[in-house]
Order: C-alpha cells, then structure tokens, then sequence
C-alpha cells in the first residue's frame, strides 16, 4: 500500500534527516497542523498517529534538567552529550513500522496508538494470529518453553 510506505517513509525522514541534526520538520508540520491538507487528508492521520508525527517533526525536546532518562533520549541535550541513542532510534523505528503497516496487521499498533484496547489482555500469542491472547507456552526458571 502506497499510502502506508509514504507514511513510514514520511516519520523515518521526519526522525533522521531533521531531528537527527537538531532541526523542526516544517513542512510535515504544516500539513499535518493544516486540517484541509492535501497530504494529511491522503495519508489518513487519525489523532493518535497526528501526535506521532507532530512529536517527530517537531524536532528535539528542551529538557534541561534531564530528570527523565526517556524524554533525555529525544532532548538537545541528549543531542548534545552523545548520549547513546539506540534505544531513541529502535522505538523510532517500531513507531514508523506501526504507522506504515495496517493497524490490524501488527502487534506494534495497539500498544503504541490504542493501549487502552489491549487492557487486561495477554501478548499476541504464537498459535493466535494477531490477536492478544495467552499462547500457552510456559517458561520455566531456565527459560525453557513447553
């Protein structure tokens, strides 16, 4: 689906080629603030996801006190320190992947965009398609299945 990958496509640029090196995304900004764009109405942003690409191309956080080692991740100062941003780049990269696939079509989706409909609900299970449900796999003290 061209609208998906144009999605992903649109957030993993958004992350690498502007927040990456300090610098706003304007022109993802400006269609996804304007409600009569062309490109947020062909790319079907609902809410959540809005806030997803409004969070990366908004560029990195001011967080100067570096009280939270998350929001440190995707602050100037973490920009700035050298922190060590794998984990900022993984999370980027399962959020470009949710976005650019069908929302029913992976286990990425709902916990990042509808967590509250995986409330009192197992892990997407083995021998269960995409839908949460226990497995039935058990681990013992090893880490052995059976």
């Amino acid at each position: 689906n061209s609208v998906l990958l144009t999605r992903m496509c649109l957030l993993l640029v958004a992350y690498y080629e502007y927040f990456q090196v300090g610098n706003k995304c304007d022109v993802i900004l400006k269609a996804i603030n304007n409600p009569s764009s062309l490109l947020l109405k062909h790319l079907s942003v609902n809410a959540a996801e809005k806030l997803a690409f409004l969070f990366v191309s908004s560029g990195p956080l001011d967080s100067p006190d570096n009280v939270d080692p998350l929001q440190h991740l995707f602050s100037k100062e973490g920009q700035a320190d050298k922190t060590d941003l794998t984990v900022a780049h993984l999370m980027i990269n399962c959020l470009a992947v949710a976005i650019g696939s069908p929302s029913d079509a992976t286990h990425l989706y709902n916990p990042i965009f509808l967590p509250a409909s995986i409330s009192n609900t197992f892990g997407p299970g083995s021998s269960h398609g995409r839908h949460y449900y226990d497995c039935g796999y058990k681990m013992d003290e090893r880490g052995n299945l059976s």
